[in-house]
Order: C-alpha cells, then structure tokens, then sequence
C-alpha cells in the first residue's frame, strides 16, 4: 500500500498597511517620499473562492487568473494601501521576490492610461508595504532608503481618519486629474530639504516645522481637504504639539501629530488622544515601531 504524500501546507500572505509621513505629492514631481508600514496587515489566502480582486483593479489586470481570500482590516475604508496589498500579494504569488521588480511591474499597468501631462500612481506606497518599516523612495534616483532607526524614538501619533464621512477622497480619481506642472512641486523642496536635515540632526521641533511647513504649503495648492484643515488647526493650537500634518490624498486619510512625549503618563500627550477622539479620529500607534513586511506563512490550523 502506498504511503500518502504529506499534505502541502496552506500559505497566507500578508502586508502591513502605509502612510506617507512626508512627500505624497511631491513624489509624483520626482522628489523623495518618506512612507511608513504600520499595523494591521492586509491578508490573502490562495483558495478556489470567486476571482480574487476586481478585474480592473491594478491586481486583477497583473494576475486575472488569481483566485483566493483578500481580508482588509480596514473594512474598505480607504486610504491605508488596500489597492497596493493587492498587487503585493498577486506579484508574490506570480514569482516576483523584489520590491523595485514589483514597483516597476506595477508602473506598467498605469504608463498607458494618463494623458500627458497627468498624473500616476508613485508606487511608494508599494515599497513601503513589501519592505516594512520607514522608507525614502526617491524616484527620479530609484533609490530605496530605510530609514526606521530614525524614527525609532521619535514621538509621533498616528491617527487613522479615512473612516469618517468628510475625509473620503478616490485617490486613483483623485490623481487622474491631478496636473504634473513642475512649479506646483517645486516650493516643496526645502521643506523636504528642512525634514532631512531634522532627521539627521535628531531635531523633533525641526521635523515638527517640517511636517506642519509642509502640511500648509499643500493646503496652498488645495491639497488639503476640508476636514483635514480644520483638524491640522486645531490640533496646532495644543500644549505639547510640535507639529501637525494629514497623510496621503488631500491628506485624508491620516493625521500624524508630534508631540513633545508619547508617555502615557504625559497630560498635553493625552488631551490631544482625548481631543482627537472626541473630533472621531482613531489612534493607531504612538509612536512608529517598524512594522514587517511582505510575510509569506504557514496557514495557522
């Protein structure tokens, strides 16, 4: 009698989410992004379910053929790389093992849609999530930077805000119209000019100008939702506040705040929690620990 083969185990894939920190926009005119993985991760599972993501999505066009489980912690709500989890996994699954491999293959879905002079998708985001922690994707150099060890004690809180009503913004609609004129990227320079060198130097209140510098100077191009504004404002007035910024698409989708302390027993710390709370912000994380990322493993049974 013949023994039976083992049983291949089941794999599950998984990425962790993203936010920009600095540079959404600016990367779009060739200048450095810095772009954090963060918790909870997107997750998929091979299985002979349904198709396993919209046929046009970025995903469904790379491996039509694909079949599994997408789960997003997000529960659809945006803004956090569900778009680009999904190409993660498909690249994955399809042989790719190299992030610059998977960012160039993602490029070519969009490198025939703009029209000339618009915009498309950076593809930061992507690193981000296949590499884990903080990353600088430069794309006029295409070099990629780790730089987690920088943000290890730095005293960020990060708050999720795509969740509510007023922050919704389509960002692949959003940058289908979005215009590619150098000079409306230009300005940005020296405030990523001015981050680097807070970084370098350790200089929270530097990187705090830099971050809130940066904030206005999108709001000036109408790069700021309404909402978003309004929170960046308000949260500018608080003690212990040293700088204030939203993330991603009309910086909609977070709000990083930095703060003198991340200390739970810090009262300033815990009035803007307790402030953003009341204004339905969601806090994620204090602080920016570095987060894994592509993970490929044994399915848990």
């Amino acid at each position: 009698m013949k023994s039976q083969a083992p049983a291949i185990p089941a794999l599950q894939y998984s990425v962790p989410g993203k936010i920009f920190v600095i540079g959404e926009y600016a990367v779009l005119g060739g200048f450095p992004a810095w772009v954090a993985a963060i918790e909870p991760r997107f997750q998929f599972r091979i299985s002979d379910a349904s198709a396993a993501f919209h046929p046009e999505s970025p995903a469904g066009l790379f491996a039509p053929k694909l079949r599994g489980e997408f789960r997003d912690p997000w529960q659809g709500q945006g803004g956090f790389g569900g778009s680009t989890a999904e190409f993660a996994f498909a690249a994955r699954i399809s042989g790719i093992v190299d992030a610059h491999e998977a960012h160039s293959e993602y490029r070519k879905l969009f490198t025939a849609g703009p029209a000339p002079g618009k915009s498309l998708p950076s593809g930061a985001d992507l690193l981000a999530q296949w590499e884990g922690g903080v990353i600088e994707w430069n794309p006029t150099t295409g070099k990629l930077r780790d730089l987690s060890k920088s943000f290890e004690d730095v005293p960020l809180l990060v708050f999720s805000a795509s969740h509510l009503p007023s922050r919704k913004t389509k960002t692949h609609e959003h940058l289908k119209a979005l215009s590619l004129e150098p000079p409306r990227f230009a300005h940005l320079l020296p405030i990523l000019e001015l981050a680097e060198s807070a970084r370098v130097a350790g200089d929270d209140r530097l990187l705090g100008q830099a971050l809130s510098g940066y904030a206005e100077a999108l709001a000036e191009q109408g790069w700021e939702s309404e909402a978003a504004g309004g929170d960046r404002m308000a949260f500018a007035e608080m003690p212990g506040v040293l700088g204030v910024k939203g993330c991603g698409a009309m910086q909609s989708d977070a709000m990083i705040i930095l703060v003198e302390s991340i200390s739970a027993e810090d009262e300033n710390t815990q009035a803007v929690i307790n402030f953003a709370e009341e204004r339905g912000l969601r806090l994620l994380s204090r602080g920016i620990p570095r987060v894994d990322g592509l993970r490929v493993e044994e399915e848990k049974t």
